[in-house]
């Protein structure tokens, strides 16, 4: 199976063919089932899907539009293939064509804006042979529902591709027989169809015969509550509508049989089954007001006693609010029932604002006035003045409502009259003077020109853009109406807009003769299009509003290669100098030096300059020096750039904080810094850069501070903060060189007179620190102490000066009093020390005693006995 862009699947082979062929005579000899076979055109708009499963092969054309790719009408079907047992076709069925909305019967290629060509698309299946087995349901060439028959290439035998709307084909490829029974053009469902009482069910079926000059015969079964008519001929047809009444409930069987002539004869059976059920639909009535204007809205009511009231855009309600208007329809539900009522609003056109536009064409950068109609004022509320409109320029400078200043461009102006109804305006505003390029003049690095050219600028071209503006007041666009652009005597295209504004641009040249023709939709009110015109530049514009069938815009190309008119000068640059012609932009300038030339062009009728810079010079080359590099105690130095630059063109940036556009910069630093001073210049041939380290160093200060340290302590001796990198050091300890100790800090771990000499390019510094280590005292306290004069007595430790003592009563006394006989009296007592620093802490012990000398005071004793 293949599937074939064309719109056809085929078999055995692929078919690529954008001139359909009528069954069963074709080219190719590709058997193939043709859903829609005609000059598909994917470019613009166009998918193609396909799905495989055990039970069928789908393949869906999506919104497809037609060449030469456009995409204002597309085309949407599907084709469905099974085996001949498959089940999702009805019994009898292996094929299936399927169509949504259809649009487009033929490309361009003989045909224009999507119809009536030479090629009709062609709808069928077709057997491999030139001659024998097929089926052909018609050969489609209008934009219209007509339908003649399967054959037939004359237009009174052709079709219109609307017919083909929502249809349904079911059909048996696999039939050999030499008559195919008649083709009815849809399914009427396979579901019970249920009614309730009032409710109609409306039947507009079609049998086709797919054979040459068949007729068939209609014949429909009768029913209580079904009216209908039957139509014999080449196209069997049965019209008719079963009605739900309190006469006919319960189950109907309704079958329609379409018979042909051949031989031997085949019959096409469909049936329908109708319940009526016991249920009366209550009477479904609108109101409100059904006709608003541009910009305004409606709110419709829906009344009658049912379940459930369904708009047609989803809402659920008794109400519903349109902000526009159309056809629509609100479903009352009830039970299994529902009835629908179909309504319509009619919404008027944008009314169309006058306005006056002085000037009507402006220079570049230039304004205009638009003013809004006095006359007309009075009725306006809201004024809405909308620039760049669909994306072609402009801008508002000023908006006071009623006018506004504004620059060349397409405007859209919105306005809101005293009613709540909108009009709206799309106006130009066109530029005038002549055409300059643009130009961008690199440098020229490779020595003198001797000349440089400026061309391309006109006032009228050889060639140029006819511009076709299409408008429509309302956002749906034109409609079917269409112009059709005439060049020389050929169609060149088919102009639609299907939005409020559309451009189309086509080349012209001088000598080209040109004409438009509109084809009006009769749908659509013509008083709300307009054209504009624009022939080979704006300066050449045509309005046109007032549109009818026929021509409306004829006449040559404007395009007649005049030059862009002014005057050239040289504002500045080496002399001598000279133009092959300064009246014309299209000019010689001839320099005669490096350097930079400004060089401006006036257009004579705008006064507008074009100025340009020429810049002749070569890579340049730079180099830094300096007297002094070395910068002492905030000294300065100046950096001078020497500079190789033959135009004298170059930028010179310098690294911060230097000043930028000179060629020396003078540097200090209130810091010890290396810093590296740089300079960039850069003209158009390209940059070079220079660099120059500057070091500025401080003569170095230190400073140290004596300190005492308990025993086995350390001092961290740090002369200097921050320390930098010029900064060298050398320690000394009582006067001698400490061997190896070169760094920033220095640990000292014992007494003495510790210095140390910084020193670096700007000179050097000494600064010394006395260090006092706290050692061991001996025992302050002998072991006795013997006071024998009796009395009281005090202890007094011998102690260096600042230590301080704690005694066993807990008194801090330099000294201690003891009473004779007291608590400490002939007891060992203990003293705590400790030194000025807080390093340590001591206990010494003592016996202490107080006393006097015995005394011998001998005496006699008698012995009388």
């Amino acid at each position: 199976i293949y599937i074939n862009s064309k719109g056809s699947i085929s078999f055995g082979d692929y078919l690529i063919d954008w001139t359909p062929e009528e069954f069963p005579n074709t080219v190719n000899l590709v058997a193939q089932v043709a859903g829609f076979w005609a000059d598909s055109d994917y470019r613009a708009s166009g998918d193609i899907y396909y799905k495989i499963d055990q039970d069928a092969v789908f393949i869906n054309f999506v919104d497809v539009g037609y060449y030469n790719n456009h995409d204002d009408l597309i085309n949407s079907y599907q084709i469905i293939i099974t085996p001949t047992d498959g089940i999702i076709l009805p019994d009898g069925s292996n094929t299936q064509m399927c169509y949504l909305d259809m649009n487009w019967a033929h490309g361009d290629v003989g045909g224009s804006g999507g119809c009536c060509g030479d090629g009709p698309a062609t709808v069928g299946l077709d057997d491999a042979p030139a001659t024998g087995d097929h089926l052909q349901y018609g050969r489609f060439n209008f934009l219209t529902d007509d339908y003649n028959g399967p054959y037939g290439a004359g237009d009174e035998d052709q079709d219109g591709v609307n017919w083909l709307d929502y249809k349904v084909f079911n059909m048996d490829a696999a039939v050999t027989s030499g008559n195919t029974p008649p083709l009815p053009s849809n399914n009427l469902g396979c579901d019970t169809i249920v009614l309730c009482q009032g409710n109609e069910f409306d039947v507009d079926l079609s049998f086709l015969a797919p054979e040459i000059d068949q007729t068939i015969t209609m014949v429909v079964t009768d029913a209580p509550g079904w009216t209908f008519t039957a139509t014999d001929g080449s196209t069997g047809n049965v019209t008719g509508v079963f009605v739900g009444e309190a006469t006919n409930l319960g189950i109907h069987e309704v079958t329609i049989s379409a018979t042909d002539d051949g031989s031997p004869a085949a019959t096409t059976e469909v049936t329908f089954i109708v319940e009526v059920l016991d249920i009366v639909i209550p009477e479904l009535s609108i109101e409100g007001n059904t006709s608003i204007c541009a910009g305004g809205e409606a709110t419709i009511t829906a009344t009658g006693d049912f379940d459930e009231i369904v708009w047609s855009n989803g809402n659920v309600g008794v109400t519903n609010t349109y902000v526009f208007g159309g056809n629509f329809f609100v479903t009352g539900q009830i039970g299994q029932c529902e009835t629908v009522e179909y309504f319509f609003i009619d919404q008027s056109p944008y009314f169309l604002p006058d306005v006056v536009i002085d000037p009507p064409a402006v220079c570049v950068g230039e304004t205009a006035i638009v003013t809004v109609d006095p006359t007309e004022q009075p009725e306006y509320d809201i004024y809405q003045w909308d620039a760049d409109w669909n994306g072609l320029g402009g801008e508002v400078i000023a908006d006071n409502e009623t006018n506004a200043e504004l620059t060349a461009g397409t405007y859209r102006l919105l306005i809101t009259n005293n009613e709540g109804c909108q009009g709206q305006r799309v106006f130009i505003i066109e530029t005038i003077g002549s055409y300059i390029p643009e130009v961008e003049l690199d440098a020229y690095c490779d020595g003198i020109p001797d000349e440089i050219v400026f061309e391309g600028g006109y006032s009228s071209p050889t060639e140029g853009a006819l511009l076709v503006y299409m408008s429509s007041n309302e956002e749906s666009g034109w409609g079917g109406s269409y112009l059709e652009l005439i060049i020389n005597g050929e169609s060149v295209g088919i102009l639609t807009s299907p939005d409020d504004f559309t451009q189309h641009t086509y080349d012209i040249a001088a000598a080209d003769d040109i004409e438009i023709i509109f084809y009006e939709d009769s749908s659509i009110d013509t008083d709300v299009l307009s054209v504009s015109v624009y022939n080979c530049g704006f300066l050449n514009a045509t309005q046109i509003s007032d549109l009818t069938a026929g021509t409306i815009y004829s006449g040559p190309s404007e395009c007649n290669a005049e030059p862009a008119v002014g005057t050239w000068n040289c504002l500045s640059g080496p002399v001598p100098w000279s133009f092959s012609n300064t009246n014309e932009y299209d000019a010689t300038f001839y320099p005669s030096d490096y350097g930079l030339y400004e060089i401006c062009f006036t257009e004579e009728v705008c006064q507008t300059d074009y100025c340009y810079d020429i810049e002749i010079t070569e890579e340049p080359d730079v180099s830094l020096v300096t007297s002094e590099d070395l910068l002492c105690d905030g000294d300065e130095t100046t950096v001078f750039a020497d500079i190789t630059d033959l135009g004298g063109t170059a930028n010179i940036n310098w690294s911060a904080p230097g000043t930028d556009g000179v060629t020396q910069n003078t540097f200090s630093f209130s810091n010890t810094t290396t810093y590296n001073a740089s300079v960039t210049i850069t003209n158009g041939c390209g940059s070079a850069q220079a660099s120059l380290p500057l070091y500025s160093q401080y003569t170095p200060d230190p400073s140290l501070d004596d300190e005492i340290l308990c025993e086995g302590g350390t001092v961290y001796l740090d002369p200097t903060s921050p320390d930098t990198p010029d900064l060298e050091f050398e320690w000394y300890i009582d006067g001698g060189l400490i061997p190896g100790e070169i760094a920033e800090e220095y640990t000292a771990v014992s007494t003495g007179e510790f210095c140390v000499e910084v020193s670096n390019l700007c000179g050097q510094g000494e600064a010394c620190a006395e260090i006092t280590i706290v050692g061991e005292i001996p025992a302050p306290l002998e072991d006795n102490i013997l006071d024998c004069s009796g009395g009281s007595t005090v202890v007094v430790p011998d102690l260096p000066e600042g230590y301080t003592v704690v005694w066993p009563d807990g008194s801090t006394d330099d000294t201690w009093l003891v009473d004779d006989e007291g608590v400490y009296d002939e007891e060992v007592f203990c003293l705590d020390y400790t030194d000025p620093f807080g390093c340590e802490t001591n206990t010494v012990c003592s016996y202490l005693y107080i006393g006097t000398p015995p005394t011998i005071n001998p005496s006699t004793t008698r012995n009388i006995g």
